[in-house]
This record gives structure tokens, C-alpha cells and sequence, in this order.
């Protein structure tokens, strides 16, 4: 048995609530773990500890209002009412509105980047149709290189 799975049986093992067989796997890991044997003996030092406390008195029909309570949500009243109000009545307005702004930011940032994208359309168009005059240029000329690279750059 792993220091964990003893640990998180410790509890059990004081209160003697463990079937004999993993009883038995537990003492057997604390006579050969001492970090488990410590914390085995620190969970008894606070039991004993909490021992010593005075019993706390419960207040005038806590009880009774205990009983009532529980038959309240039992029978669908005011309690079970709660329930099915969410927690924060705003939150669901608060997501919509989110939401909401969302979506016009999002259409409003598409028709800009549509009117932009546009644009920048019809400046490479006029762009190209200004080199349409060097068109004469002489073949592989210096001048007819830089402008086929010009208008590719243009294009892209």
C-alpha cells in the first residue's frame, strides 16, 4: 500500500472503521513508514486534542428549524422556489449584452476591413494602369525589369 492510499485511510484506521484485511495493510505500512507513523500520531494528537474542548450547545430550536427547513424544500415552498432562481438574476443579461456587443463589433470591424481591403484594390489598379505607358520599354532593359517587379509588388 502507497503513503497516500494509508494516509487518506488514517481516520478510519483510529475510528476502527476498516475491513481487517486493509487494516492490517495499514499497520503494516506504519511499522515500516515513519513519515506515515507521524502523521498517524499527529491525527491522534489533534483528536486529543479536540477532546479536551467544552461540547458546544447547540442554540434554542436550532433543531426545529432544522426539521422545518428540510420539510419546506420537500413540500416545494419558498425553498425550493430558491432554487430554481438563478443565483445572480443580472449574470444572463450581463452574457446576452456581451454577446450582443460582439457581434456588432465584429460587423462593424467587417465592413471596415471590406471598405479598407476595397480601396487598396482600386489604388493597385490605378497603379498598374499608370506602368501601362512604359510598355514600349526595350526588351530586357534594365527599366523593364524594375517595372515588371514594381507591378508585381503592386500585385501582392
Amino acid at each position: 500500500m502507497t503513503c497516500k492510499q494509508v494516509q487518506r485511510r488514517l481516520s478510519a484506521f483510529m475510528d476502527g472503521q476498516l475491513e481487517a484485511t486493509i487494516a492490517r495493510q495499514v499497520n503494516e505500512h506504519l511499522e515500516v513508514c515513519p513519515a506515515c507513523a507521524a502523521e498517524l500520531a499527529r491525527l491522534q494528537k489533534v483528536w486529543a486534542l479536540l477532546g479536551t474542548l467544552p461540547p458546544v450547545e447547540a442554540p434554542p430550536f436550532f433543531a426545529a428549524r432544522v426539521l422545518a427547513r428540510a420539510r419546506e424544500r420537500r413540500a416545494g415552498g419558498i425553498g425550493r422556489l430558491a432554487e430554481l432562481l438563478p443565483a445572480r438574476p443580472l449574470m444572463p443579461v450581463a452574457v446576452s449584452a456581451g454577446i450582443l456587443a460582439g457581434v456588432l463589433i465584429g460587423t462593424r470591424l467587417g465592413t471596415l476591413v471590406s471598405s479598407l481591403r476595397s480601396q487598396q484594390e482600386s489604388s493597385v489598379t490605378q497603379v498598374t494602369a499608370e506602368f501601362d505607358h512604359f510598355a514600349d520599354l526595350p526588351p530586357g532593359s534594365l527599366s523593364e525589369v524594375y517595372v515588371a517587379l514594381a507591378a508585381a509588388n503592386n500585385s501582392k
